[in-house]
């Protein structure tokens, strides 16, 4: 199964497709405080795709992405030049970074989309069915047979590290992100393959990512499977039927485990989880501060109003590049398939990502697939 998403119909043997997904379990890698081993490698396929893609080959879709990201160095350079601060251009450093890499990479799929997107996509579904297998199996050994499957992604981690405690998170209940550091990176770096992988008619490989989804206990992941299901099943009952009883089954089976999954997905803010700090806190702070800020502010200042704000990434790119930044980030979000967007907006409004490579390589499979003027055809490759 490995083979077959990395074998082109030639017979050649490419591994750069799926590295390029696989290496993003390097975000959990720290090699100081605000520096993975991903920021390391990254660069490295920008550099590689960049000389790749010739300049002469720019398309309609390759040029609107280029041109966004220019966007971006345009409004971070008029911030340094009417604020002169330079927290400022650091805070939005990080963003521009990983966009302009992500940039690199898409514009040479959107230059070659007739033969090798089909493998780019190939490439992403099957590196999820792989680190679904694992969350299952992690899941499984936990609760079945009492043995962590544990590992320990090293220093700078900070306390939170589900997939290397020795004892169960949060009193009795154990969750794993699997090769991720937390289950909401698990979901994010999923989200899409549950759309493509059905439009694709992958369904033994949509199964398995939506177990994945289900058995990391991740509230963002159950939005995406209910996003799914809520799209694409509405209409043919008996697969809406078994899909819904598959999870009764499964949450009748590990009940511990899913103890504080609905509250969760209620965004209460006296359940025990995080969706209160990173959703509902942050669009108070907001709404008191009453400022929409044009070409963006100095996020710093509204640390100082809250030591403990935790920024998801839609209002990072508000307060950091303002309106017109967060109008050219949803540009490239909206994407033509209803499912794809409302996963990307969840994404977004729910986590703080624009960091991480987990991020912006699903965003790159979202939209160099549905950029093609044949996406809903690429299954007939």
């Amino acid at each position: 199964m490995i083979l077959d998403c990395i074998r082109y119909k030639k017979g050649e043997y490419k591994v750069l497709f799926c590295l390029l997904f696989y290496l993003v379990i390097f975000e959990n890698f720290r090699l100081a405080q605000n520096v993975s081993l991903a920021d390391v490698i990254y660069p490295f396929f920008a550099i590689y795709f960049f000389l790749k893609s010739p300049f002469s080959k720019d398309n309609k879709n390759s040029s609107y992405i280029l041109l966004i990201v220019l966007g971006f160095g345009v409004i971070a350079f008029l911030d340094f030049l009417f604020f002169n601060s330079m927290n400022m251009l650091l805070s939005q450093f990080r963003f521009i970074f990983n966009c302009t890499i992500f940039v690199v990479i898409a514009r040479y799929f959107l230059q070659n989309e007739n033969y090798e997107v089909p493998q780019l996509i190939d490439s992403y579904i099957y590196i999820c069915v792989l680190c679904s297998m694992f969350i299952i199996l992690q899941f499984l050994s936990f609760y079945l047979l009492h043995f962590n499957l544990a590992f320990d992604f090293g220093a700078y981690q900070g306390a939170i590290n589900h997939a290397s405690l020795e004892t169960p998170s949060f009193g009795s209940l154990y969750r794993t992100g699997g090769f991720f550091k937390e289950p909401s990176w698990f979901a994010v770096f999923m989200g899409p393959s549950l759309e493509i992988a059905y439009q694709r008619k992958y369904n033994k490989q949509l199964i398995i990512c939506i177990l994945g989804l289900i058995f990391s206990t991740s509230s963002m992941g159950f939005l995406f499977i209910f996003a799914f299901a809520f799209i694409n099943l509405k209409n043919q009952r008996k697969y809406l039927f078994a899909f819904l009883l598959s999870i009764c089954i499964i949450y009748i089976i590990f009940p511990m485990a899913f103890s504080r999954l609905f509250d969760a997905l209620t965004f209460d803010p006296h359940a025990d989880n995080s969706n209160n700090a990173r959703v509902i806190s942050p669009f108070l702070l907001f709404a008191h501060i009453k400022q929409i800020p044009i070409l963006g502010m100095d996020i710093n200042l509204l640390y100082l109003q809250d030591k403990n704000l935790f920024l998801n990434t839609f209002l990072f790119v508000f307060a950091s590049f303002g309106i017109i930044g967060l109008i050219l980030f949803l540009k490239i979000l909206l994407q033509p398939s209803r499912l794809l967007s409302i996963i990307l907006l969840f994404t977004i409004i729910i986590e703080g990502c624009y960091g991480r490579m987990d991020f912006w390589m699903p965003l790159l499979v979202s939209v160099v697939y549905s950029s093609s003027p044949n996406y809903l055809k690429l299954r007939n490759f």
